[in-house]
């Protein structure tokens, strides 16, 4: 037999759904307020006018505090390609698909402060499902020339990489797409606020909030960070 259900009963349960709703609101607050990207006082102008305007203030100067590896360059010796950025000499490891091109192109923007063989191997699946998929390095990694800026002139970087590949006859220059993984996830996402090479951006893990980034790993953070991170303009303009 049905039992009926009273008034009260349809009350309790509305008022433990409206809680929910509550405490999910609630949640998702904290976390866009934990993640929020730029301040209010340098929200309202376009990032590649703000960078353009201000040039960065190191406190440190020096190469990238993560090791390389070694292993990449022997396993991939004859996918390396070298591009220009600021003056510098970078490097990159293309694969082509199958088949005649031009190819769409994927630029994976590896995670951490240097690329690894295991970089490489992330984008296999990409390779196989028929993009050409380029990995770079940045300045200061890997034994390339140049100072670590922790996401300032690494995004002149990826963008340097994919205006070289736009002049390869084996590369769609209108079909290129940035990947990102945690750190270079962050630096994808600032590579598409300051052009508009890339059709399409995929960031996993990214971080936009580089003062909260810092805060939350502690002292260590602290002193791989080649600026100074009280400073607001400094986390602003690495914040996507």
């Amino acid at each position: 037999m049905q039992k009926s259900v009273s008034a009260g009963q349809t009350f309790q349960k509305l008022l433990l759904g409206l809680v929910a709703l509550v405490v999910i609101i609630a949640v998702l607050m904290g976390i866009t307020k934990l993640f929020s990207g730029r301040s209010a006082a340098n929200a309202a102008e376009p990032l590649i006018q703000l960078r353009a305007e201000h040039e960065t203030q190191l406190t440190q100067q020096g190469p990238s505090p993560q090791a390389g590896d070694a292993e990449m360059q022997t396993r991939f010796a004859t996918n390396w390609l070298n591009f220009e950025s600021d003056g510098r000499l970078l490097f990159g490891c293309l694969q082509l698909p199958e088949g005649d091109g031009p190819h769409p192109v994927v630029v994976y923007c590896h995670g951490g402060f240097a690329m690894g063989a295991s970089d490489i191997d992330d984008v296999d699946p990409l390779l196989k499902a028929g993009y050409a998929v380029f990995v770079p390095a940045w300045r200061g990694e890997n034994g390339i020339a140049g100072i670590f800026e922790m996401f300032y002139g690494e995004v002149d970087d990826v963008i340097a990489a994919m205006e070289f590949l736009g002049r390869l006859p084996q590369i769609d220059e209108n079909a290129i797409s940035l990947v990102g993984h945690s750190a270079g996830a962050t630096l994808a996402l600032l590579a598409v606020e300051c052009s508009d090479l890339a059709r399409t951006v995929i960031a996993c893990s990214p971080v936009v909030d580089m003062t909260k980034l810092v805060r939350l790993h502690g002292p260590e953070m602290y002193e791989e960070a080649p600026f100074d991170i009280e400073d607001t303009w400094e986390t602003d303009l690495r914040s996507p």
